[in-house]
């Protein structure tokens, strides 16, 4: 095999790169048909497999990377790949030269490849754990449930306070977690608006499983419990300072919050968060009305609608083209490009196509913000804090103790620690992810020298640290897989099995829509934008609403009073949440998104 550099540069912008060929007499491959007969050797030879994924398996939530190596030692081989001198003549870089250098060994390990492995146990599942040079955690276990407990273990250790702060933010109650903020609400405001969940709800999406998907929902709910109890075991060691355990991840002390337990909820949140990061093509019709608007307030309506097809590319006739083949899922299957929905018949000629007047679009904040005071100090006047959090006892409180009045800046440029606080929190604001696209190479054993396939994969996560993903294999039970997950999630989404190799990439199917709807009064009432009801099949329907209530509590990374957040739930039950007010011709309506994914954040 001969790789040529370009092949290599491809993965430049990758959160994890990977690349799969076959090689050896078993055909198999990354990209190919699995091997043949039954219950092949999972550690046999069915290919060459390598990865890379910065920053590394471990946090480094002491804020030292020093203290663990495994925080940082992947990234020279990822930044290698793009500023290296190193590099053979292009087209000449072989097999030879991309490990160490620029990828590690991906193999799937027997539990005899290791000098120490840690054994973990709760009485009723057993695990076993060894890491490999690079501190990638390989799980074995003696049936599927030891695997999934394993891998529940695994992911806390490497990635506790990071999963901590993603089933805080999938629920959009960042801020109840880490305090007051700007960047903390917006989350907020984002996820109020893609989900808006309450626990009752989300427990309900765990509950349906079975019924949605039988044999294999029963086994999901039985991995989401088994990963959880891993967790549980790892956060009890930390906390009740177990022989060889952990000591309570930093972060805790400094933001002065608990530890506590996980619950199957915390996982459907974390698939939340995923979901609305990666998974929410299509909708926003709003801002192509307000484009219209715009373009028509500066032109006629034709040269409005000739600028406004050229922005929106429904279909640019000089993009290259997969296939020609059009597929039934399509709305419209075809689009009628001299259409202007700025021409007086359009709304004749496409009823279920709304233009709302100009400049009437007014955006609902489902966040309410008020300065408050802790129970028991309230003056006349004063807003008391709800479910106030009373201070850590013990050696957790001790740094936020006696830090309490120092500028937060001041704070985190001169400890560590602080800083890895603040970058976790950074790094998961939806704004901070890479809008680069994804990529990947496949060539087929024809135009390959060894004359098997060759795969080299880079899906675009962005880069930060920790990062969102972590690595780890699973051997066990029927599993044998290794490779990348979403921390706070059991599976591998991407990675290799025993002779094959998988990547995904991003959603850029048009799975929202923004729905238009016509408020009501009861009673034949007149309506206004205040309104709660809107009319569906002519019935004028209550919309469901709900108030949640927490308090951002102030820190040493955030500053500034306490303050009480209301959330206020306004949902259109027949479509989704509902996120802004305009008017149509003078009458009130409601914006909603309607998503596909919506109430279903596990199924994929």
């Amino acid at each position: 095999m001969k790789t040529s550099r370009w092949n290599i540069v491809v993965l430049l912008f990758g959160a994890l790169g990977s690349i799969g060929c076959g090689s050896g007499s078993s055909g198999g491959a990354a990209g190919s048909g699995g091997a043949g007969g039954t219950g092949p050797d999972p550690f046999g030879d069915y290919g060459v497999y390598l990865s890379v994924l910065p920053p590394g398996s471990a946090d480094a939530n002491d804020g030292n990377i020093d203290a663990d190596p495994n925080s940082m030692n992947q990234l020279p081989m990822y930044e290698d790949l793009a500023f290296s001198d190193d590099f053979p003549t292009p087209g000449q870089l072989a097999d030879g030269d991309l490990t160490p250098d620029y990828f590690k060994d991906e193999s799937l390990l027997p539990e005899s490849a290791f000098d120490s492995v840690k054994t973990i146990t709760d009485g009723t599942r057993t695990a076993r754990i060894g890491r490999d040079d690079f501190g990638v955690p390989h799980i074995f276990g003696d049936t599927r449930e030891d695997v999934m407990f394993g891998t529940g273990y695994a992911t806390a250790t490497d990635r506790m306070f990071l999963i901590d702060t993603i089933r805080h933010f999938g629920r959009g109650r960042l801020s109840d977690f880490v305090g007051p903020s700007g960047s903390n609400y917006s989350s907020d405001r984002d996820l109020a608006k893609f989900g808006g969940y309450s626990e009752e709800e989300i427990q309900a999406q765990i509950d349906q499983l079975e019924v949605r998907f039988g044999v294999d929902g029963v086994q999901a709910q039985q991995d989401v419990d088994d990963f959880v109890g891993g967790i549980n075991l790892y956060i009890d060691d930390v906390k009740e300072g177990a022989p060889g355990a952990e000591a309570i991840p930093v972060e805790y002390g400094l933001l002065n919050i608990e530890l506590r337990p996980f619950t199957p909820r915390d996982v459907l949140a974390a698939a939340a968060l995923v979901q609305s990061i990666f998974a929410v093509g299509g909708g926003a019709e709003e801002r192509q009305v307000q484009l219209l608007h715009g373009l028509a307030s500066l032109s006629d309506a034709q040269t409005a609608c000739q600028f406004w097809r050229d922005l929106r590319q429904a279909n640019d006739p000089e993009r290259p083209n997969t296939t020609e083949v059009r597929f039934e899922t399509l709305s419209p299957p075809t689009i009628d490009e001299a259409a202007c929905p700025l021409e007086p018949g359009f709304a004749a000629a496409f009823p279920g196509a709304v233009m709302f007047d100009s400049d009437s679009l007014e955006q609902i904040d489902p966040l309410t913000i008020e300065d408050c005071v802790e129970p028991g100090l309230t003056m006349p006047g004063d807003v008391e804090c709800p479910n106030f959090r009373e201070d850590i006892v013990g050696d957790m409180s001790t740094m936020a103790e006696a830090t309490r009045g120092i500028d937060p800046s001041v704070l985190m440029s001169t400890n560590p620690a602080l800083a890895s606080v603040d970058a976790v929190l950074a790094a998961l604001h939806r704004d901070s992810f890479s809008r680069a696209m994804s990529n990947a190479i496949l060539a087929g054993a024809e135009h390959t020298e060894s004359g098997h396939p060759i795969a080299v994969f880079g899906p675009q996560m962005g880069y930060s640290s920790p990062q969102i993903t972590v690595e780890f294999s699973q051997q066990g039970g029927g599993i044998h897989t290794r490779g990348m997950a979403f921390a706070g999630l059991p599976y591998v989404i991407i990675g290799r099995g025993i002779d094959h190799a998988w990547s995904a990439t991003s959603s850029g199917d048009d799975i929202a829509d923004v729905r238009i709807l016509r408020l009501c009064e009861p009673a034949d009432g007149m309506p206004t934008r205040a309104s709660t009801h809107y009319l569906y099949d002519g019935v004028c329907t209550p919309m469901h609403q709900r108030t949640d209530e927490w308090t951002a509590e102030t820190n040493i990374t955030t500053g500034g009073p306490n303050q009480k957040v209301t959330l206020n739930v306004l949902r259109a039950s027949d479509y989704g949440p509902v996120f802004a007010t305009a008017t149509v011709e003078g009458e009130p309506v409601a914006l909603a998104v309607q998503r596909s994914t919506f109430f279903g954040e596990v199924d994929s």
